[in-house]
């Protein structure tokens, strides 16, 4: 072999090396663009906190906040006992002593006296026009009252994951 033999050898070993260094550019570029994709989007979709428990004249009324800020629009809310209705539901504001408590109010009514359990349900669009599905922790009813409500208050709705259309 004679020197240009050689030189056209690391020619062609830098350029593989190249290659395979361009092409592993590419798959960790690729890779951080779809993690950003999934943080922006996540970034839209509303988040919800129960902020306030009341008891008004036999309805149990539930501030629930949407700690995220972002543009959402509630569709349906939904409560998973047939022994509770959800009377309405709208966006407002309570005021409770000195605390003003703003986001969606939501009015339910327990049927029966007896003891029921069963959790909320919101469905809605995010500001991405995706559907979204939350539940609440369980809610326990007994006497026209919620027992729970110590460990409901400041709890988030959890997110249900959408089945894949097929």
């Amino acid at each position: 072999m004679i020197i240009s033999d050689y030189i056209q050898l690391t020619i062609a070993v830098v350029a593989g090396i190249a290659a395979i260094l361009t092409g592993l550019n590419i798959f960790f570029t690729n890779q951080q663009v779809n993690l950003q994709r999934k943080q922006w989007e996540s970034s839209y979709v509303p988040i919800f906190r129960i902020s306030l428990i009341k008891l008004y004249s036999g309805n149990i009324t539930l501030v629930i906040e949407n700690t995220n800020a972002v543009y959402h629009e509630i569709q349906d809310i939904t409560f998973s006992s047939e022994d509770v209705k959800v009377k309405e539901f709208y966006d407002g504001t309570v005021e409770n002593y000195r605390d003003v408590y703003k986001g969606l109010i939501v009015m339910l009514y327990p049927k029966t006296r007896e003891y029921q359990i069963g959790s909320l349900q919101i469905t809605g669009i995010d500001a991405l026009g995706n559907e979204f599905k939350v539940n609440s922790k369980d809610i326990k009813f007994k006497y026209h009252r919620i027992e729970n409500d110590k460990f409901l208050i400041r709890t988030y709705l959890k997110k249900i994951e959408s089945e894949p259309a097929n």
